[in-house]
């Protein structure tokens, strides 16, 4: 009687994914070994010396193999084979899955630390006595002036005079000051001249220095008053024959107020002379006028609108 042969896993060890698996090999082939039809030791020594069997058949095949139960034995090593292979399988994708896990949750926190924003600090430098020099007449002499740096985060931004105005705790203004080069083009070397500027926003959470676009301002002669978001001044047009009393707000372009005054720029006028500075009043808010040869007068403010 011949024996079936049943082929049962042969396991190595395998590695993927910095993971150990155990992998069976269905190549290697093991016998069956049944409790039935079990033939006899005599029986076997003879057929040994008959040639019908060898030793090493004697020793692995010690008795005959019933059929059913070796087809059995069969499937069942098939689904064992197969239930390994859906385990390693399985192993394998919860190590993927875990690996993207971890992927996607270093993306997010890189993305949140991106989008916290960061601190800025910005701080002023010491004064420094510098010459102003309007240039309006050959004989004008230069004007001493007080000028300081704009700091923001250890780096010189602009330099400033005057005190600044804080709007709110996030922005605030300062008038600004500049060096410009009054060299002739027949000059070897430059001659630098400090110049006084328009006004600055200065925005503390994103370190942002913008400067203020304000209707009919003069840079050399129109002083300014700020209350709030408001700032009042005398504008003077672009002929310097005509002066307004003026009132603008941030972030708009066309100004609360803009009422015309009689008064008008003389040739040999003097830094700060179209008027006054105009003076603020709160509940009600209100600001008053006082230019040469005008009357004194008095604004009420509500919102852009002025009475």
């Amino acid at each position: 009687m011949e024996c079936n042969f049943l082929q049962f896993p042969h396991w190595h060890f395998t590695t993927k994914n910095v993971r150990t698996v155990l992998v069976p090999e269905l190549y290697s082939t093991y016998p069956a070994l049944m409790p039935r039809n079990r033939v006899p030791k005599h029986e076997t020594e003879l057929a040994i010396q008959r040639g019908t069997l060898t030793s090493q058949q004697s020793l692995l095949h010690p008795g005959s193999c019933n059929g059913t139960a070796s087809r059995a034995a069969q499937r069942l090593s098939a689904a064992m084979s197969q239930g390994l292979k859906n385990a390693a399988l399985t192993a394998e994708v919860h190590s993927a899955a875990r690996h993207l896990v971890a992927v996607l949750l270093a993306l997010v926190l890189t993305a949140s630390a991106a989008a916290i924003p960061k601190p800025h600090i910005i701080t002023f430098g010491k004064w420094t006595p510098v010459q102003w020099t309007p240039a309006l007449n050959a004989d004008d002499k230069p004007l001493s002036m007080k000028v300081r740096s704009l700091i923001v985060d250890g780096r010189v931004k602009e330099y400033v005079t005057g005190s600044p105005h804080e709007i709110t705790e996030r922005l605030f203004v300062v008038r600004r000051m500049f060096r410009v080069n009054d060299s002739l083009p027949d000059d070897s070397t430059p001659r630098w001249q400090w110049q006084r500027g328009g006004w600055l926003l200065v925005d503390r959470l994103t370190a942002r220095i913008s400067p203020i676009n304000l209707p009919e301002f003069d840079v050399i002669y129109c002083p300014a008053t700020w209350y709030r978001d408001y700032v009042a001044y005398c504008g003077v047009s672009d002929d310097g024959k005509k002066t307004f009393a003026v009132v603008a707000q941030l972030n708009r372009r066309k100004p609360v107020l803009k009422k015309a005054l009689t008064l008008a720029i003389a040739d040999d006028a003097t830094p700060d002379s179209a008027c006054p500075a105009p003076v603020w009043q709160r509940e009600p808010m209100r600001e008053s006028f006082e230019a040469q040869g005008d009357p004194k007068q008095t604004f009420a403010i509500r919102g852009h609108m002025a009475t």
